[in-house]
């Protein structure tokens, strides 16, 4: 239990520094067009993940990538046997 605990530390201290570095940032630009704060992201994220525009959104870049990944899977394959029979 004690390692399970040690070994969650080290990625949650991680995550912690950077979105504090992030706010840092965010403070002394004071220009949120710039550089939104974490708390600002998440508020926005927190309105729009209730509208169905937003997850329609999501959906459509979702298949997008899922189209890339399998075009992409197709080419890769297809070079690789290419250049196995050479």
């Amino acid at each position: 239990m004690r390692e399970r605990l040690k070994a969650l530390g080290a990625p949650v201290l991680s995550v912690a520094f950077w979105l504090l570095a992030w706010q840092g940032v965010a403070t002394a630009l004071d220009k949120p067009f710039l550089l939104a704060s974490p708390i600002e992201v998440t508020a926005r994220f927190g309105e729009l993940a209730v509208t169905s525009e937003f997850w329609k959104t999501v959906g459509f870049s979702l298949s997008r990538i899922g189209v890339g990944f399998v075009a992409a899977l197709a080419v890769g394959s297809v070079l690789a046997v290419a250049a196995a029979g050479s």
